[in-house]
Parts: C-alpha cells; sequence; structure tokens
C-alpha cells in the first residue's frame, strides 16, 4: 500500500469517526433531554394529594329585651337564657384550614343556613324543618398559601323563629314535641384543577343549636367533621405539564430520526474495508481461544492448499483433526489469513482481505474525490 493510499485511508476513517462522534453526543442530548421532559410531565402528570387540617369554632352572644334585672345589654356564651329575655342572637363563625404543603392553590366555598326542627320525641322524627338562607353560596380562589380563615357572622331575631315553631305547635295542638333552631356554616375545600377529584370533596359543619318554645335555653355547639382525611387533589403547574407532554412528543421525535439517521450513515459509511476490520474483530472476540496468532508469513512450502469458503468450517475442521487454527495478517491489515496445517501436508486455509481495495482509497479514488 503506497503512503497516499494510507493518509486517504486514515483520512477517511478519521472523518467517518468524527462524523459518528458528533451524532453520537446529538442523539445523547436529545436522549437527555427527552428522558428530562419525560421525567416532569409523569411528575406533573402523577395523582397526588395534600392533605389539611380543618377546626371549626363558633361564638356568640345574647342581647336581651329592656328588663329590670339585669344591668347589662349583652350575655356571655356559655350559659342559659331566660326566652322572654332574648331579643337577639350575634353568632360568630370561624373556621380555619392549614394544608400539609406550601403555597397551595385550591378553591373553597361556604355559606350559612338556618333551619327549623320541630322533632316528633317519641319517634325522633322530623315533623317541621323550614329552613332559612342566611348567606347564599360564595367562592372563593385561594393562591400560594398555605392557611385559610373563613369568618361569618349573623344577628338572629329569636322571636321571629320562637314565634313560628310556636304558632305551628298550637295550631295542630303537639305535644310530646321539641323544637330548636339550628344555625350552620358549610365550608368545603375544593382543588382547582381542571381534572378535580369530586371523590375529595369534604364538607365541614359548624353549627349552633337554639331551643325554641321553652322557657329556659341553653345553646350548644357542635362541628360535623369528615369521616376521611381532609384531602385536595394536587394541581402543580398545569400549563407547564402540558408544556413538558409537547417536549417530550417533540424530542422523542427528533430522537428517533437522530437514531435512524445514525443507522443510515454508519451502514452507508462502511466500505470494505471497514466491513474486513468488522469481520476480524468479530471472529477474534467469538474465537479468540481457538485461535494462535503468528507474527512471521507461513511458509506454505511443501503443503498441498484447500480452500475453505467460511471460518465455520475451519472450526469444524479444527475440531475434526484437533489442530490449532493459526491466524496471520499483513502490514498494511487489508488481509488476515487463517491456517490448519496437518501431518499429511494438508493445509487449510480461509482468507479474509479488502476487495477492490485500489477503488476505495487508490487512484481512481482520489480522482472521484
Amino acid at each position: 500500500m503506497s503512503e497516499a493510499e494510507k493518509k486517504r485511508r486514515a483520512e477517511y476513517r478519521q472523518n467517518r469517526k468524527k462524523w459518528l462522534t458528533i451524532q453520537f453526543y446529538v442523539v445523547l442530548a436529545l436522549a437527555v433531554v427527552l428522558i428530562f421532559s419525560s421525567i416532569m410531565y409523569v411528575q406533573l402528570n402523577k395523582t397526588f394529594y395534600i392533605d389539611y387540617t380543618e377546626r371549626g369554632i363558633v361564638d356568640y352572644k345574647v342581647k336581651l329585651k329592656a328588663n329590670e334585672f339585669f344591668d347589662t345589654d349583652w350575655l356571655e356564651s356559655g350559659r342559659s337564657y331566660v326566652a322572654n329575655l332574648i331579643d337577639d342572637v350575634k353568632i360568630d363563625f370561624n373556621y380555619s384550614a392549614e394544608m400539609d404543603t406550601d403555597n397551595v392553590a385550591f378553591e373553597y366555598t361556604y355559606d350559612m343556613v338556618a333551619v327549623v326542627r320541630v322533632v316528633d320525641d317519641r319517634t325522633s322524627a322530623i315533623i317541621f324543618n323550614p329552613e332559612t338562607v342566611l348567606l347564599g353560596e360564595q367562592t372563593e380562589n385561594a393562591v400560594g398559601q398555605r392557611n385559610l380563615t373563613v369568618k361569618c357572622s349573623t344577628t338572629l331575631d329569636y322571636d321571629r323563629y320562637n314565634d313560628v315553631v310556636k304558632d305551628f305547635v298550637e295550631f295542630y295542638d303537639l305535644d310530646e314535641v321539641s323544637c330548636y333552631l339550628d344555625v350552620t356554616m358549610t365550608v368545603s375545600v375544593l382543588g382547582n384543577c381542571p381534572d378535580f377529584d369530586e371523590s375529595t370533596r369534604n364538607v365541614y359543619k359548624t353549627t349552633l343549636t337554639i331551643p325554641l318554645n321553652e322557657e329556659t335555653v341553653k345553646m350548644t355547639a357542635k362541628a360535623s367533621v369528615p369521616a376521611n382525611t381532609p384531602r385536595i387533589l394536587a394541581c402543580v403547574n398545569y400549563v407547564g405539564k402540558e408544556v413538558f407532554k409537547i417536549l417530550t412528543i417533540v424530542f422523542g421525535s427528533l430522537l428517533f430520526v437522530g437514531v435512524v439517521f445514525v443507522i443510515v450513515f454508519v451502514y452507508t459509511t462502511r466500505n470494505h474495508d471497514i466491513n474486513y476490520t468488522i469481520k476480524v474483530k468479530r471472529i477474534l472476540n467469538s474465537y479468540k481461544s481457538y485461535i494462535q496468532r503468528i507474527e512471521n508469513a507461513f511458509d506454505t512450502t511443501g503443503y498441498n492448499v484447500l480452500k475453505v469458503s467460511s471460518f465455520v468450517e475451519m472450526l469444524g475442521i479444527r475440531d475434526t483433526i484437533q489442530s490449532p487454527i493459526l491466524m496471520s495478517e499483513n502490514e498494511d491489515k487489508t488481509c488476515t489469513t487463517f491456517f490448519i496445517p496437518t501431518n499429511t501436508n494438508l493445509l487449510y486455509v480461509y482468507e479474509l482481505k479488502v476487495e477492490d481495495y485500489n477503488e476505495i482509497y487508490g487512484v481512481k479514488a482520489e480522482e472521484n474525490n
């Protein structure tokens, strides 16, 4: 092989290796971006919930009618009151919730109603229960916060509700009945994701119960706590999730095209010389323990040379006559010969060499370039 041919050979392999390296790093970069965008999309698309704790407190005080027994207009909560002295009842509801995660975006609703209950003492069944809406449903949004506080106040005309119950009981001449006024504030915390999970909607109720049609009144407060742990469906950067979805699709497509391009480039830039090198390496990697490499040229004088068409046949001959396979490669690394000599002067030979070498690196190739 001439020096010019060696130079062209080295340049071709170097340029091919350079372009393969560039393509490899491009494909690697696309794969990294694809993996990152896929992970982000999966994480943002994952259904997970934010738990929270909640608490409802109701406070009240009673305004008295003009009388000669009390020197104050208002009485504090937690005591009994003479029904005929009650003018108004001022009620303050306080609801609070604390999320387990900071910077939560969510939606919540609240309302307040008053319900009269006339209950049959013998069966505990409700006979009469008209409802009055004191505050229609209010919807609010909370963004970037952890704590939620809802405060509602109302002032009830006690005589108004008490008279309704008295008239009803007297008109139908009812006995063995109990009468109450339930004033309830209801709060629901909702997730504001487009795919809101309705099953996580929890309703928290705080109720003040006021006895009616009685001589003395002892008010009681209670909270109706959800049976399950309060939670909302998390919604983290929904727009960002769609962006990562698009990136995943785009870079997935680019990666597919890049891989196909690399495969096509590898096979289309393989000439006979590179194919020869690959074949020799495969044989050595697979059957290294069967082959003895010799540095000197093998002297075939006195042997009857038999050409073998494949290396697999050489392995079969080697197993039959139990003789080693010798390997010799020329200085230009364009031809490798495998020998199996025998005691009967037979020499089995399998040869690998570069075909059309002159067309690849010779004068013809130089003219084409």
